[in-house]
């Protein structure tokens, strides 16, 4: 057998023996408590103030109507967690809906699988049915917990009420009115309301700016991604595969029992992919290493990218490459401020790397657009928190507009990348469209630099969280000061001791 669960046998025995050799490596959970990766689904998380204060907030902006938010939406891959479920109540689970009544008693009613009932089951953690203790202390804090098979007939109560003249749904999924009202038999009242309206841009809007508790939820992400990727930093050698690399992140992942939000650990040719994961190829001396990792606390994610040597001392081609980017990176944190738009810093970050490149002699003109377009591949930020590029289908069209505020949590990650082909292809596509005597010059003068740089790819992202004065690098644990990375890499692993 080749695989099991997904991961090669090597990496299974990698992290075996590393359980057995150094079981104080990473933090374990303590015994009795929810471990920190995995959303609970007991009732309690979704009385707890920070979460109740998010529905407040909510029912205060559509105080005029009801809002009506399924745990899942249907794609096309089939039905999916909906984050914004998660985001109101906390809660992990299938088949279950909340109802937002600000106008009715009660206010706030989950609608879920409850145990005890016909084909029904209790979620994990959950005990008791309606009448349960559980139920009852719920609903003295407003909120109630009713059987899922009860919630066509109660949306039809709120209609018939009057109280349902405007309907807030997820635009994502009205899929879930037929779901719901074509399996119960029961017309659908809230085709009767004025207006159905869309909640989507609300909860994006809410979710952009992070409250305390999930500030916090993130500061734990960061860290354990902080302590698994400096123990890779300490691992990595030539001979050791990427897919190794990615064992060893996935191990202390493993240890607080979460799992990670996108891993990568590409080597060499592969470092110059943007989005890349791990695979079977073994690090050369000479190769970069970019790791981009990402883990889960309580559902809220991180995201960290560093790249090093893998024989841990840069070359005198790679340390050029990586202290500009680092240059632009630094100054594109401090930038991060309440008050600035994230396009003005995008801009100004891509204007440092292009002056830098003009140095090297990579660039002939720093007001080309197209030579801009041959090194600047990708944005160089976003959003974090229950996603790992969070709201941003929401916030990314406003960039130039919308302006950073105190409680954002946003990655900085520019990247420079010389695969072997590109620039010969990214030349030949500009015919027609840019002189061929500009090209044809471009090319004589700057072919020969890019072959010093081809094969390398470099990106840094640290999180940054944009305060009242200013920002915080959360992520500032993980090295990214030359020196600094060659230092930590000269210490020993005990997954170095595995061949």
């Amino acid at each position: 057998m080749k695989r099991i669960f997904g991961k090669t046998i090597a990496s299974c025995a990698l992290a075996l023996f590393a359980l057995t050799l150094a079981p104080s490596l990473f933090p374990s959970p303590q015994a009795g408590q929810d471990f920190p990766g995995r959303p609970v689904i007991s009732l309690e998380s979704a009385t707890t103030p920070a979460i109740a204060a998010r529905r407040a907030k909510l029912m205060d902006i559509h105080k005029d109507g009801v809002i009506i938010i399924p745990s899942q939406y249907n794609s096309r891959s089939g039905l999916r967690d909906n984050l914004n479920f998660f985001y109101l109540t906390g809660l992990q689970e299938p088949n279950a809906v909340l109802v937002l009544d600000p106008g009715g008693m009660p206010r706030e009613t989950l609608f879920r699988r409850m145990a005890g009932g016909p084909g029904q089951r209790g979620p994990r953690g959950a005990t008791g049915g309606p009448n349960s203790p559980q139920a009852s202390a719920s609903e003295e804090k407003g909120f109630a917990e009713k059987p899922i098979d009860q919630l066509a007939s109660s949306l039809r109560g709120i209609a018939f009420a009057g109280r349902a003249k405007q309907v807030f749904l997820p635009f994502s999924d009205l899929d879930f009115l037929a779901r719901t009202f074509g399996a119960s038999g029961i017309p659908n009242p809230l085709a009767q309301s004025d207006a159905l309206l869309t909640l989507d841009p609300t909860l994006s809007e809410m979710r952009l700016t992070k409250d305390a508790d999930e500030i916090a939820a993130l500061r734990e992400a960061i860290d354990l991604t902080a302590e698994a990727l400096n123990e890779a930093y300490r691992a990595a050698e030539p001979g050791m595969r990427e897919v190794d690399l990615a064992s060893i992140l996935r191990f202390a992942f493993d240890k607080r029992e979460t799992k990670e939000s996108f891993l990568q650990a590409a080597s060499g040719p592969n470092s110059t992919e943007i989005h890349f994961g791990s695979t079977a190829r073994a690090l050369a001396r000479g190769d970069l290493v970019v790791f981009d990792v990402g883990a889960y606390i309580r559902g809220y994610t991180s995201d960290i990218s560093r790249t090093i040597p893998a024989n841990g001392r840069f070359t005198k081609e790679q340390g050029a490459i990586y202290a500009l980017v680092l240059e632009a990176e630094k100054a594109g944190c401090r930038k991060l401020v309440p008050g600035v738009t994230f396009k003005a810093v995008q801009t100004e970050v891509e204007d440092i790397l292009m002056a830098e490149l003009e140095k090297l002699g990579l660039v002939t003109d720093v007001t080309s657009p197209w030579q801009r377009r041959l090194y600047i591949q990708h944005g160089f930020g976003h959003g974090i928190g229950l996603d790992v590029h969070d709201v941003w289908s929401w916030h990314s069209p406003r960039l130039d507009k919308v302006a950073m505020a105190p409680g954002m949590v946003m990655t900085m990650e520019p990247g420079l990348y010389f695969p072997e082909v590109r620039f010969d292809a990214f030349l030949d596509a500009l015919k027609g469209k840019t002189p061929d005597a500009e090209i044809a010059a471009f090319r004589v003068k700057v072919g020969p630099i890019y072959k010093k740089y081809a094969g390398m790819g470099v990106r840094i992202e640290d999180d940054v969280l944009i305060t009242d004065g200013g920002s915080e690098i959360l992520s500032g644990r993980v090295p990214k000061e030359i020196a600094d990375i060659e230092k930590l890499m000269r210490e020993k692993s005990p997954f170095n001791l595995m061949k």
